[in-house]
């Protein structure tokens, strides 16, 4: 009848049944190498067994034998009591705490409810009273502690209904069973200030908080702080290492913002606090820090190996925080794992990831070079090397790994008693902190660091000054109580680079004055906003209009399992690490050429699928390019999905560069809304001052223009088309031709492209790997019948071969005047795409698609554009700068995104120019000659998955910071 199957209490001694804490008693702990004296652990029992009835739901790694997971349990409680440690069983603390307490709890964690069968309005009062709050004290009172135990544990739902007779009866009683409490580790922190009760990420867990809560109440520990909703935090990605230092994972079950909460707080009571950044794995299995890395002593550590070093796809990212005058202080952001653990004088021992998987990283340290391990290979790894001098025990644990966890999972550990929480130890300002920075950015703390209100970002009023913006701030953090909701509306994730971006950002203002106004300076940038796609999916809200996006998720399952296999894409996480993985790639790339990046995640939270495309909803310019001041400028866009993007911390941390803010986001609203989307619907000559602008439901006219008023651009508007693969003759009213005749525009057409295009114009036969899938398309993969060694790449808008003759003649009957007849009767742009796509073209949604320009390079694809006056006018004005070379590309290199290229500045100011691979495969051999003639670095990057579930190439996911 125990709940908890293996029952210890007749085997606690009087002293480990006694209270820890108490008045004038504090507990906390300082380092994983400090002597353990006290540890919370709960055995296996019954909840544990319900929630195995479905290992993979209650989040268990494997299916487990209970008997076997309570014998190893009880052989670590021996082991750690042999080691002199005061155990106290979670199951032995609920049932001698106090009856009020327990019987609140157990009344929270018991329901009622009515069957669906069941009409309240015909149940009898019976049979409603027994679902009243009444009814329950009832029932709570009469239990014995055994049972409030259980009741607490298994959290029973009782389903009422009533027999023929109307009698009332229990049709089904259903339990949330707290299986994993086994693991105490995660649902609280003990810091050098003292125990802070979390939050957990998954709603499986989240009923332990409250028991945990109880538990340490009846133990005299007392919580000197508690995260709030809707943040999280887990116990397992906290490593303490010495009053000066601790680290803090932050990925997937820990979020940025409980970690600057505590920052905020002051929690930690280190003088240095480094927050681990997960950006590019997020796995399961590396759920927490201490799954990857553990310290064994004050000098080695354990790593997994496949995130030590900068060349490492999924490598971690430190940014680190000092406490300086009351507050904590950045000092340094994004320094790989591995050297920041190194630069404190670790020696990393490498593990692989097999032996990872295998928890040979999650021992328990009990505290002067004293090791408990669950795989021998840690005994191995540690007695085998110089730097490690302690005592490592090895004890069999599989029944509780099968259930996803070790022993530094399953034990919560206090190793120092205290009459109060000590102070933060404050500090100078470290020598790894440039003077730049401390000069650019005095204020850069938690006291002033904060996101101006949403109506300074989102009315229609002007910006407030930046002096408004500053008091503003520190209004805001001057209330000592501030809403936990309030803080995550307003700066998600951004809060860790809010601050940490204010600094940087600061520092480069100063450093970006100096700049000369060359037009390399002018046209690109070296420093780059990017949002990690670790909430990216495929987003249903914009593919309406976006001809190059897959139109539906079974299509991109189909591509992906194509590309990849079908035994790699099995489900939507599975599509989530290869998106890491791409973009992790992306990075490092361009860090390693020098670019510097300005990261951010998005969360579930924010609703924002296709965040990581930031230059679509922001866009910067240098004083150098508007005459005045740096400017921001914010953009109304289509989707509403999309507009969440529009976070108001990056806005706050963007304004510390740009002090100019011109928001346009309110023309998204009303009832005419207009729009215009960013960088990708407009492409910049920003030498000449020249906006180019493929018109279309992203892009109005109006929108153009009025942008162009003001930051003082001139416009060179146009429409651009996209054909599907299986386009038919187009025959509209009044614009019916014969055979003869449409062949005739045939051979006119190609005789006129032949005239305007030059010589390195690609040919019609393309080789490499296919693109993605087209929309409706069934014939695609097919080989050419004209080459059969030649790969016919597949294109979402037309294809040379089957069917190019028809797609011919539409383009010729376009470009008689068709767009003049439909203009005449809609004005408004998703008119025009609704009257296109009837005729299986669509148009090109972004500018981007058609049209590149950077500092001695363009690549247009002309033929695109359907009307022969638009197309004259764009190529003039191209052609009017001789210093550029320009490369015009086909529909079906259009396709592939030859044209989404964007051009960087690295070391030195080389010129560095990146495309996706799907776009490198699709160039011509001497229009890659050409485009390497204008540029120091031509780098590829495989980003395909963004291309086929978004439609979206390199340059959507680069924000330009000038």
């Amino acid at each position: 009848s125990d709940v908890f199957l293996t029952n210890t209490s007749k085997e606690v001694s009087v002293h480990d049944a006694q209270a820890v804490g108490g008045p004038g008693v504090h507990w906390a702990q300082e380092s994983e190498n400090e002597a353990a004296q006290v540890a919370v652990l709960c055995a296996p029992g019954v909840p544990s067994f319900v929630a195995s009835l479905h290992p993979h739901g209650a989040l268990f790694e494997r299916p487990f034998n209970l008997s076997e997971a309570c014998a190893h349990h009880a052989g670590f409680v021996d082991a750690l009591r042999e080691r002199g440690v005061r155990v106290h069983l979670v199951g032995d603390v609920l049932r001698r705490s106090a009856l009020p307490q327990l019987r609140r709890l157990a009344s929270a964690r018991l329901h009622y409810r009515l069957s669906e069968d069941l009409d309240p309005l015909r149940a009898s009062v019976h049979t409603l009273r027994s679902c009243s709050a009444q009814y329950k004290r009832q029932i709570v009172q009469a239990m014995d502690r055994d049972q409030l135990c259980q009741t607490v544990m298994l959290s029973p739902t009782v389903t009422l209904g009533e027999t023929p007779s109307g009698e009332t009866c229990s049709i089904s009683t259903q339990f949330d069973p707290l299986g994993n409490t086994v693991f105490t580790r995660d649902q609280q922190i003990v810091t050098r200030k003292g125990l802070v009760m979390g939050r957990m990420a998954l709603p499986q867990r989240c009923g332990e908080i409250s028991v945990m809560e109880l538990v340490f109440k009846e133990l005299g520990i007392v919580p000197v702080g508690a995260i709030p909703a809707p943040f999280t935090l887990e116990g397992g990605d906290f490593l303490p290492a010495g009053p000066d230092l601790c680290f803090l994972g932050v990925g997937v079950r820990t979020s940025l913002h409980a970690a600057l909460y505590m920052l905020r707080q002051d929690l930690f009571g280190t003088r240095r606090v480094a927050l681990v950044s997960d950006y590019f794995e997020r796995r399961q299995d590396r759920m927490h820090l201490d799954t990857v890395f553990n310290i064994a002593s004050d000098r080695v550590c354990l790593m997994m190996d496949s995130m030590i070093g900068e060349d490492k796809l999924h490598r971690r990212l430190v940014t680190e925080y000092v406490y300086e005058n009351g507050a904590y202080r950045l000092n340094r952001r994004d320094v790989e794992f591995a050297q920041y653990v190194r630069d404190e004088g670790y020696t990393i021992v490498p593990v692989t990831e097999d032996e990872q998987l295998e928890y040979v990283i999650n021992f328990l340290n009990l505290g002067e070079n004293r090791i408990i391990c669950v795989h021998p290979r840690t005994k191995e790894l540690l007695e085998t090397c110089e730097q490690f001098d302690g005592e490592v025990t090895y004890i069999p644990f599989t029944g509780i790994t099968n259930m996803y966890g070790a022993v530094h999972c399953s034990s919560q550990v206090f190793r120092t008693k205290l009459a109060a929480p000590p102070l933060t130890p404050s500090t100078v300002p470290s020598c790894k902190q440039s003077d730049a920075v401390e000069e650019a950015f005095p204020r850069a703390s938690f006291k002033t660091s904060a996101p101006p209100p949403t109506s300074a970002i989102l009315d229609d009023s002007p910006s407030s000054s930046q002096s408004d913006r500053t008091a503003e701030s520190s209004d805001l953090l001057a209330i000592p109580n501030f809403s936990a909701l309030s803080m995550l509306s307003s700066s998600p994730h951004d809060l860790q680079l809010n601050h940490a971006a204010n600094v940087h950002l600061r520092s480069l203002l100063k450093t970006r004055a100096q700049s000369p106004s060359s037009v390399l300076h002018l046209q690109t940038t070296n420093r780059v906003l990017m949002i990690v796609p670790t909430c990216f999916e495929w987003n249903s809200d914009t593919s309406s209009d976006n001809l190059f996006q897959a139109q539906s998720w079974r299509d991109v399952q189909t591509e992906l399992s194509a590309r990849y296999g079908s035994a790699s894409v099995k489900s939507l996480r599975d599509v989530q690490h290869i998106l890491l993985d791409q973009f992790s790639a992306l990075h490092r790339t361009i860090n390693s050429l020098g670019i510097e990046t300005l990261l951010y995640t998005h969360l579930p939270v924010h609703h924002t699928p296709e965040a990581c495309f930031p230059n679509n909803w922001l866009s910067t310019h240098a004083p150098a390019e508007t005459g005045g001041e740096g400017t921001l400028i914010l953009y109304p866009m289509r989707s509403e999905t999309r507009r969440r993007e529009r976070r108001h911390s990056i806005v706050s941390d963007l304004s510390e560069l740009y002090p100019r803010e011109v928001n346009l986001s309110k023309y998204e609203l009303g009832t005419v809304p207009q729009f215009l989307e960013g960088m990708g619907s407009l492409v910049l000559d920003r030498v000449a001052k020249v906006a180019y602008a493929a018109l279309s439901s992203r892009t109005y006219i109006e929108m153009v223009n009025r942008w162009a008023a003001g930051v003082g651009y001139s416009v060179v508007s146009f429409h651009a088309a996209a054909y599907h693969e299986e386009a038919l003759d187009l025959t509209l009213p009044g614009t019916e031709q014969s055979d003869s005749e449409s062949d005739d525009d045939d051979d006119d057409d190609e005789e006129e492209n032949r005239k305007s295009a030059p010589e390195s114009r690609s040919s019609t036969t393309l080789s490499g790997a296919p693109c993605p899938l087209l929309r409706g398309s069934s014939e695609s993969s097919k080989p050419a019948a004209t080459d059969e060694s030649a790969k016919v790449t597949r294109s979402r808008c037309g294809t040379r071969g089957a069917g190019a003759g028809a797609q011919r003649r539409g383009r010729n009957l376009l470009r008689a005047g068709l767009l003049a007849r439909m203009e005449a009767v809609v004005k408004e742009p998703s008119a025009v795409t609704a009257m296109l796509h009837e005729h299986d073209c669509a148009l090109v949604h972004y500018t981007t698609l058609v049209l590149f320009i950077g500092s001695s390079l363009i690549v247009f694809c002309a033929e695109a554009l359907y009307d022969e006056r638009e197309r004259a006018q764009v190529m003039a004005s191209l052609r009017a700068d001789s210093d550029r070379t320009l490369v015009l590309i086909t529909e079906k290199q259009m396709a592939n995104f030859c044209a989404q290229l964007i051009e960087l500045r690295g070391h030195n100011d080389e010129r560095v120019v990146l495309m996706s691979t799907g776009a490198e495969q699709a160039f011509e051999p001497e229009q890659l000659e050409q485009i390497r003639g204008c540029c120091d670095h031509l780098v590829t990057s495989d980003v395909g998955l963004f291309e086929v579930i978004a439609g979206a190439s390199v340059s959507s996911l680069f924000a330009e910071l000038f």
